[in-house]
């Protein structure tokens, strides 16, 4: 038998061991995340404070995303100043690698934002600084009021993270609902019938307790009618709702809907009309 000092003495050596292994788990994870920094946007059609504002927004999206390292804007611009570096105009891959370079990181991310007509177009490339080529480019294409653009930045961010987004693409809700409305019919249907059988029975029936019996059988399937009826009835309605509104998302040019999801968590729902 384990005596009390021992006891707390295992108790407490296995809790040393965990919050070792906790803080070695946590180094691996933040280890794991790249270093990077994010150049203002070039703005093009657009003024330079929105163009800031608009690079200010991705740069917290990214952050927000929690899968990197990201280099505040203010710190980068004092180690450039320190390196006799202006930050201000840099937005070619070479002056970006460069940069990058000088602060240690391991991916740079440059981007631009344009206006054609009454289109939006966000550009967004993230460049390897040790091998200096271009990753991956995010492109997106926006029409409506300038607003819109943040709801696009978050896309962008979020798939630079590779974090899943999913669109109201998914049939499952529409499956369900469907499948509900006609399981409610369907044992609505049997249990009509089966009051009207007892029914008949009870109309038979000569004797008291039988009559009693069927009458009570009628009349709880009276009642799976109706609860089937009331279910029938909110299945469709659902049913119908999620239909039209899957199809006017994907249909209609003008009006769309983004459901941002992290590891089947809901972030968020943009619900845009364009005009």
């Amino acid at each position: 038998m384990i005596g009390k000092n021992s006891f707390w003495m295992v108790i407490f050596s296995m809790l040393f061991v965990f919050l070792c292994y906790s803080q070695s788990i946590a180094q691996q994870i933040s280890s794991s995340k790249y270093n990077i920094a994010i150049l203002d946007f070039e703005g093009q059609g657009i003024s330079d404070r929105e163009t800031k504002i608009l690079t200010d927004r991705f740069r917290g999206e990214i952050v927000n995303t929690d899968s990197f390292i990201v280099v505040e804007r203010k710190k980068m611009q004092d180690i450039l100043l320190e390196q006799g570096f202006q930050l201000s105009g840099c937005t070619s891959t070479e002056c970006a690698l460069e940069i990058g370079q000088i602060l240690n990181t391991q991916k740079m991310i440059t981007g631009s934002v344009g206006k054609i007509g009454k289109i939006y177009t966000v550009n967004v490339s993230m460049i390897d600084v040790e091998t200096s080529r271009i990753d991956k480019t995010y492109s997106k294409d926006y029409q409506g009021n300038i607003e819109g653009l943040m709801q696009v930045l978050k896309i962008i961010a979020l798939e630079i993270a590779d974090i899943e987004i999913e669109g109201p693409n998914s049939k499952v809700p529409l499956y369900i609902s469907g499948v509900s409305f006609l399981a409610s019919v369907g044992f609505g249907a049997y249990s009509f019938f089966q009051a009207q059988d007892y029914y008949d029975k009870y109309e038979e029936s000569r004797y008291y307790d039988e009559m009693v019996k069927y009458k009570n059988d009628a009349q709880k399937y009276d009642k799976y009618v109706l609860y089937n009826a009331i279910s029938a009835g909110i299945s469709s309605s659902f049913f119908l709702i999620y239909y039209r509104f899957y199809k006017r998302s994907i249909e209609l040019p003008n009006f769309s809907v983004n459901i941002y999801q992290s590891d089947h968590h809901t972030i968020g729902i943009a619900i845009n009309k364009r005009f």
